[in-house]
């Protein structure tokens, strides 16, 4: 498994049911450039069940209300996800990337992580799996879980290679230290353009965000300066705390990347090795929960392993409980997409006027559907 949130969360969820794990990161250093992400009452009542729950709190900032604008600023509508806190106990809290791996890393037994671990293949038996390291190194283990991205390694060696498929928009995303009249501690803000969107949220002392447009893919070369030029130049009109955050960013800090999912599969493993996260089940952003579904993951996964009776039925059971969720959050983010980023005029109308006047009610019956979840 990789250093990532799904590699991490399974490595406590193992270690706390009692097995003996080690986390294999290629990175010689845990980082993570850049933003923010959000997570969901459903991945907070996960990180309760991994015993991290409070200290990614600590560490981030709660968000009690989701406001969708339209491009220049006019509010649409207003959703009180602090009532997700209230109906399942749990409340959503949004988190720089790097302090949510630093959490959850510092909560494992010393010695777990082992960085600058290239894995390069495995063979498996009866008995055991043999893990092929870049170094020429083996390591012997009893399972072994893919946690290791999009592009992982161990999902081409289970099932053979193939690409993931774009999603028609790329994506600029950083964050930055910035006080603004518009903008409140506990709002993310999510405003819709023609082909864009953007959103801005805190992270306990920053604000993260990120800007999306539809394009061809293969843009992303370029400098961190370059891409803090297109962004502005992107949304210059739009919002003005949009343009504040943005140029509030230092350009070191920037990352721009082209979004990506995959085709969801029904089979996420073979014998003794499984997938978890990304690897399994990588979807786009729009519903903000593909880091929320790696952490269910893990909890499913370390409660099936305990179960037993044996680790290839266990995994085969975990795989079977976890894969109608998270693909159909595959599929319903991929449609979402689509919406959000409409380009024709009339579509974009459409959305706007369905957020302004839809009932707040029904689109609280959808978020709870997404929240609601437990693992």
């Amino acid at each position: 498994m990789g250093g990532g949130i799904g590699g991490l969360s399974a490595a406590l969820g193992l270690q706390r049911a009692g097995l003996e794990v080690t986390v294999l990161e290629r990175m010689r250093e845990l980082r993570e450039v850049g933003s923010g992400l959000t997570l969901w009452t459903n991945a907070m009542r996960a990180l309760g069940k991994l015993g991290a729950a409070d200290a990614v709190r600590a560490r981030g900032s709660v968000v009690d209300f989701l406001e969708n604008r339209a491009w220049r600023g006019e509010l649409l509508s207003t959703l009180p996800f602090h009532k997700m806190k209230e109906k399942f106990g749990a409340p959503c809290v949004s988190i720089h990337r790097a302090e949510l791996q630093a959490t959850l890393a510092s909560a494992l037994a010393p010695g777990t992580l082992q960085l600058g671990a290239q894995l390069a293949g495995f063979n498996q038996d009866e008995g055991g799996v043999t893990v092929k390291l870049g170094d020429g190194r083996e390591q012997r283990t009893d399972l072994l879980v893919g946690a290791d991205g999009i592009n992982s390694t161990i999902r081409a060696q289970l099932f053979g290679p193939s690409s993931p498929r774009y999603s028609g928009y790329t994506c600029w995303r950083s964050a930055a230290r910035l006080e603004h009249p518009l903008l409140a501690p506990t709002v993310y803000v999510q405003l819709y353009g023609r082909g864009s969107t953007f959103g801005i949220f805190p992270i306990g002392s920053q604000i993260s965000w990120y800007g999306t447009m539809m394009t061809a893919e293969g843009g992303t070369k370029g400098t961190s300066a370059e891409w803090k030029r297109e962004a502005l130049e992107q949304f210059k009109d739009w919002y003005e705390p949009v343009r504040a955050v943005i140029q509030a960013t230092p350009e070191t800090g920037f990352v721009r990347q082209d979004i990506y999912d995959r085709v969801p599969i029904d089979v996420w493993g073979k014998g003794r090795v499984t997938l978890l996260g990304d690897a399994a089940h990588a979807t786009t952003p729009t519903l903000g929960q593909g880091g929320c579904m790696a952490i269910e993951d893990a909890v499913v996964l370390a409660r099936n392993v305990t179960q037993g009776p044996d680790i290839p039925s266990s995994l085969l059971r975990y795989a079977e409980q976890r894969k109608g969720r998270a693909n159909g959050i595959v599929r319903q983010a991929r449609r979402h997409g689509v919406l959000y980023h409409a380009s024709n005029p009339l579509l974009g109308t459409v959305r706007d006027v369905f957020l302004k006047r839809a009932p707040v009610s029904i689109a609280m019956k959808e978020v709870e559907k997404l929240m609601g979840y437990e693992a």
